[in-house]
């Protein structure tokens, strides 16, 4: 499903150039009589980086849906932490680094903390996507 870059918001999903980024900051530029287009700050959610690009405001970018799953945070083994699913009980473990990617590096200070993680529906394998 495409979206507009006009309407990407912050914390929007989209899948550009075959990487999976989130939308970090963004901007709609008209200057004089210039087109209209949006200043977007894009992060990689595999490594955390963020890039700086220029959309036309009618141009379509993929977007990627992410569910939001409740998880609670169990235990860690070196830079890998393990969540466990509050719906069905399933573990699922995430490297450390992916949390730094995604913004959300501080869920294990605290064991048996509930938190919502988002998930990218078309992954079978969480740790590879967040």
């Amino acid at each position: 499903m495409g979206i507009k870059a006009i309407d990407l918001r912050r914390g929007i999903a989209v899948e550009w150039n075959n990487k999976l980024y989130t939308v970090h900051d963004f901007a709609k530029v008209s200057k004089g009589n210039w087109r209209s287009f949006m200043q977007v700050k894009l992060r990689d959610t595999a490594t955390g980086s963020i890039i700086e690009q220029r959309f036309r405001v009618d141009d379509e970018l993929e977007q990627a849906f992410l569910d939001q799953k409740a998880m609670e945070y169990l235990y860690s083994e070196g830079d890998k932490h393990h969540f466990m699913n509050l719906e069905d009980f399933d573990q699922i473990l995430i490297r450390r680094f992916r949390l730094f990617a995604s913004g959300l590096s501080c869920l294990w200070r605290q064991p048996h903390v509930d938190r919502t993680i988002p998930l990218l529906r078309c992954h079978n394998v969480v740790a590879e996507c967040f």
